[in-house]
């Protein structure tokens, strides 16, 4: 886990990676730090589908275009252009029709580049254990805490890595840099 976290004031989201299956369960299976409580882990599973030009016009520019499925069948279609994220519920099934839709994230899309030219990159698995971290009295979460199993599909055999990940609510009264600390 990286260092020097408490200089970060505003930072609402962390992720670390971690090293092994194993230590990932430990982390799910540990009590929280600073006296958070949590229920138990609700398992999750979604798709993430990365989309760029074959010369990676989009990379070059620090945009990223990406759509996820989840196992409840929602579709999201997200639009990174230098760390704004774009992102909006989407209706249809295929990326390439959701690139052509109304959503906010397909409109800028196609303000920067025909989505006809577009071809998948990157597809992610992810298995997730997800908790809510709060403290023992404040019924609502201070942070959402995402546990995370990632399979790279596309080559054979497919890299799997995992990841921690904490993310802190807009009401938590604890700051990410002292609950990221705590949790190292």
């Amino acid at each position: 886990m990286p260092g020097g976290l408490t200089d970060v004031p505003a930072v609402t989201e962390l992720r670390w990676d971690v090293p092994s299956a194993a230590h990932l369960a430990e982390l799910v299976a540990a009590p929280l730090p600073l006296g958070l409580s949590a229920g138990p882990p609700r398992r999750t599973f979604h798709r993430d589908l990365y989309f760029d030009t074959p010369a990676g016009d989009l990379r070059r520019r620090g945009i990223t275009c990406a759509m996820r499925f989840d196992v409840d069948d929602h579709r999201t279609l997200a639009l990174d252009i230098g760390g704004v994220r774009y992102v909006a519920p989407a209706v249809e099934i295929e990326p390439y029709e959701a690139f052509r839709g109304d959503a906010e994230p397909a409109r800028r899309l196609r303000a920067l580049i025909d989505p006809g030219r577009l071809v998948l990159v990157c597809e992610l698995e992810v298995e997730r254990e997800l908790r809510g971290a709060r403290l023992p009295v404040v019924p609502l979460p201070q942070f959402e805490i995402a546990y995370d199993t990632v399979t790279v599909r596309g080559t054979d055999p497919p890299p799997v890595f995992r990841e921690l990940a904490i993310s802190r609510c807009a009401w938590s009264v604890i700051p990410v840099a002292r609950f990221a600390a705590a949790l190292e």
